[in-house]
């Protein structure tokens, strides 16, 4: 239940909360003889109960149930416990600040940047045009350009491209991570230009920010 309030609240300070607690207890075994198979139900069942309480908390129900097949077809091409383990942190994390974001910006921005913004959050490894975009919510690609820097105060390919950074900041926590594959599926031209990209927003290349040690961890 703490595990799920979290989410529901977008409670960014979630891994000095969960630090303190034995979350889970003994656990189920539905598939003895397999830790993959188990550690992989176990995430699933995860997932689907964070796609319910982000829905409660305010996340955009095509956004959460979308996120939700990512994250089951991700946990099923998994092969070793600890990747499961890794896809589980990351889908935990991009919940609970998808929640948060959205808390955030509740009444901030009119419908349609709203509509707009929740798109984007869905589809950040899809290919996302302004045309895709405008016929999507059914307004020119002017206008809504318009709109959105207006509001937003950045254009929505900036907008998209920090997104994308974010959410590749989620899955660097994982030092497997492969950051020419990452950077091919957020459809970064180059791993190169998502290696300027990602210093240009936080400081550092991906690798110096996969070797910094975990939250919490003295440096």
């Amino acid at each position: 239940q703490l595990y799920l309030q979290l989410v529901e609240d977008g409670n960014l300070d979630y891994k000095s909360i969960l630090g303190t607690y034995d979350l889970l207890g003994p656990v189920g075994q539905v598939s003895l003889g397999d830790p993959v198979r188990q550690a992989k139900n176990l995430c699933i069942a995860t997932t689907t109960l964070c796609c319910l309480s982000a829905i409660r908390g305010g996340l955009n129900p095509s956004v959460s149930y979308s996120m939700s097949d990512y994250y089951i077809q991700s946990t099923e091409s998994c092969d070793s416990v600890s990747e499961v383990y890794s896809c589980l942190s990351a889908m935990l994390d991009d919940y609970i600040h998808r929640v948060h974001n959205t808390k955030k910006h509740l009444g901030r921005y009119s419908s349609l940047v709203t509509d707009c913004i929740s798109y984007i959050s869905s589809h950040l490894t899809d290919d996302i045009t302004l045309n895709d975009l405008s016929g999507t919510l059914g307004y020119s690609e002017y206008y809504l350009s318009r709109c959105f820097k207006k509001e937003v105060g950045i254009s929505i390919k900036n907008y998209i491209k920090k997104q994308r950074i974010q959410y590749a900041k989620r899955y660097l926590d994982s030092k497997t991570t492969n950051i020419s594959k990452l950077s091919e599926q957020l459809h970064f031209i180059s791993p190169s230009y998502f290696t300027k990209c990602f210093k240009e927003e936080t400081g550092m290349t991906p690798r110096q920010y996969i070797q910094q040690p975990p939250s919490g961890e003295l440096k």
